[in-house]
């Protein structure tokens, strides 16, 4: 038998953990999605006047080497990367306090476990809050940050094609 192997990457699995981030706070506060911003591409000062929250990344990092599992039946190889990485919520307008309040209040609760199940990824407890009202002196704007820490998995599937029997001419 001679194996071997056509190499093709068929998509890439990845956990978007922004997605995942802003489905969990979506179901942990039974919030608006028109209200949660996926970073601030395109925002305008004016924008921050409403009870937006807002999801950024800080830095990710993986926790462990790729792993490998192969499909024998579809051909397909599975590789996959744990990750952990910082994560901020930002809220803004009238209701910045009493959002992030709640959302601090409510990170244990069943939505929120329902949630991170669901997207596949583990939120540990929130590591800093800030009121960046206060540390940037703005007269105007409610601003609160949360950091918090976020487990999650990169996936990639890549068609390995098996040769089981060589046609050799000589």
């Amino acid at each position: 038998r001679f194996r071997g192997s056509k190499r093709m990457i068929l998509n890439i699995y990845e956990n978007d953990v922004l997605l995942s981030l802003y489905e969990v706070v979506k179901a942990t506060l039974n919030y608006d999605e028109d209200l949660i911003l996926i970073g601030r591409e395109n925002a305008t000062q004016q924008t921050f006047t409403r009870n937006y929250i807002v999801i950024d990344t800080l830095a990710s990092v993986p926790t462990s080497r790729p792993l490998r599992k192969y499909d024998n039946v579809n051909e397909i190889e599975y590789w996959h990367t744990n990750m952990t990485g910082t994560f901020t919520l930002e809220f803004y307008g009238t209701k910045a306090r009493v959002n992030h309040t709640n959302f601090l209040n409510l990170v244990n609760s069943q939505e929120c476990r329902d949630a991170q199940k669901a997207n596949e990824i583990v939120l540990f407890l929130p590591k800093n809050t800030n009121n960046l009202k206060m540390q940037t002196q703005s007269k105007y704007y409610e601003r609160y940050e949360i950091e918090v820490v976020i487990q999650y998995i990169v996936k990639t599937a890549v068609d390995r094609l098996r040769i089981d029997t060589a046609d050799i001419d000589y």
